[in-house]
């Protein structure tokens, strides 16, 4: 079937009077916290204290609000096996309980020696490549585990879609977590918002067709990076022919893009329901460092130029709200 993708981390929101039937299929239970968590009144954690769960009873437009890292995966998968069954899970959330992903991450693993951490670094350092992203960089370690080896990102964790590429075996060995064999390398695209969704929504069609559903995958990581074989001939390096270890990794597939859409945010109160849910710790944190009066004028000003930056999406907005 060619390369294969996993989901190492999800997160998603479902409406608050679903919450119940969510809740139910989630093995384990929930150990309830204290205070709350991103924007929402109520949390839980779950899955060992893995996941997280969020939720306000007084506000139901945010919804509830779960999520879950590679750990907390694979803690409910040990629990129920049904759980395994991620691209089940994710039409669980997306089609049984109207649910809307907001962070997916898409593994894919070289298990085969096809990827050399040397050969990605010096491909990156010498600018061989053509990309979405305006650069990339190195970091020694992965997820502040010293001695996980080299991890090389492309893309800004504030943004929609972010690349990382970094030695798995190195990463597990520092965690304490044996790996059988000698190589393994882990090209992983976490995507956010609309994309994450529109990704998830592709993974879970792996039971309809696993070979259309991996290519597709596949082929929106080629469209994000394409690693370039130089030549001096030509000075303009996207005609340059591509790096034949990453089509052989990406397995010879086609470039693909995610059909994104922005419906969600298509109305007044969609965008309410967004700045509650992402942005309201923020706002409470500059009325705590700079007192009420300072930072309502201080938002009150950047509104004000913020309307020179409107776009075709935000006046989509306004024409949908009847203003």
């Amino acid at each position: 079937m060619g390369l294969e993708c996993s989901c190492d981390y999800l997160e998603f929101t479902v409406p608050s009077d679903r919450r119940g039937d969510l809740l139910s299929t989630i093995p384990g239970g929930l150990v309830p916290v204290d205070r709350g968590w991103r924007g929402y009144t109520h949390s839980a954690v779950l899955a060992g204290g893995k996941g997280r769960v969020g939720w306000s009873p007084e506000r139901p437009e945010m919804g509830c609000h779960v999520s879950l890292g590679s750990q907390a995966l694979d803690v409910l998968g040990a629990l129920d096996v049904a759980w395994n069954d991620r691209p089940g899970v994710v039409g669980l959330v997306q089609d049984d309980l109207g649910g809307h992903v907001t962070r997916f991450d898409a593994a894919f693993d070289d298990l085969d020696g096809v990827l050399s951490m040397d050969t990605v670094g010096a491909a990156l350092h010498a600018g061989e490549f053509t990309s979405r992203w305006k650069g990339g960089r190195a970091v020694e370690g992965f997820g502040g585990f010293a001695g996980s080896g080299r991890t090389f990102y492309l893309g800004s964790a504030r943004s929609d879609a972010m690349l990382l590429i970094y030695d798995k075996s190195a990463e597990r060995a520092a965690r304490g977590v044996e790996f059988g064999g000698d190589h393994w390398i882990r090209v992983e695209l976490r995507l956010r918002r609309e994309r994450a969704n529109a990704a998830a929504a592709v993974f879970k069609s792996v039971k309809e067709n696993a070979r259309a559903a991996m290519a597709h995958l596949a082929g929106v990581v080629r469209g994000y990076i394409e690693f370039k074989t130089p030549d001096a001939s030509d000075s303009n390096k996207r005609r340059w022919a591509p790096a034949a270890w990453w089509v052989e990794f990406l397995g010879h597939v086609e470039k693909a893009r995610l059909t994104v859409s922005e419906s969600k945010l298509q109305t007044a109160e969609g965008l309410r329901a967004w700045v509650s849910g992402q942005v309201a710790p923020s706002l409470a944190l500059l009325v705590e460092v700079m007192g009420f009066d300072a930072a309502w004028a201080f938002l009150y000003a950047e509104s004000v130029e913020g309307r020179e930056r409107w776009n075709a999406r935000h006046r989509a907005i306004i024409a949908a709200s009847g203003v």
